[in-house]
């Protein structure tokens, strides 16, 4: 069978862009119909918030993949990158919830700290170097 590693450029590209889409034009069409059946304002800004993780998380998978086609042409783990990815999506995303979402310390314990624990980890381990 031929190789496929060309698809994960590929892949890791559509991803990125279907997350923009996702995060933009998808929000915007979901929260006006859920404002037209009356919808709290918290709710929404409930709802965006976890709308919005999806989005951060389409762009944390496609540089997963990326990292994966390094692997697969033997350029580099791609497990420290994948595992560096997450430490910071999760930080990122946990501490701009915090900030605006009323300093809801519950970003702070899901998000904030197991982000700072596994970016811990990923600087702190070592990591066998590829062939």
């Amino acid at each position: 069978m031929k190789d496929l590693k060309w698809m994960f450029p590929v892949v890791a590209a559509f991803l990125a862009l279907s997350s923009l889409a996702h995060g933009i034009l998808g929000w915007k069409a979901m929260s006006a119909e859920l404002a037209r059946t009356g919808t709290s304002p918290d709710l929404l800004a409930d709802l965006a918030t976890g709308w919005y993780l999806g989005t951060v998380a389409m762009v944390a998978f496609a540089v997963i993949v990326l990292a994966s086609w390094l692997e697969a042409r033997g350029k580099r783990s791609a497990g420290r990158t994948a595992a560096a990815t997450i430490a910071v999506t999760y930080f990122i995303f946990g501490l701009l919830a915090f900030l605006f979402r009323s300093f809801n310390a519950h970003f702070l314990i899901a998000f904030v700290i197991p982000g700072v624990l596994l970016g811990a980890a990923v600087i702190k381990s070592s990591w066998v170097v590829p062939r």
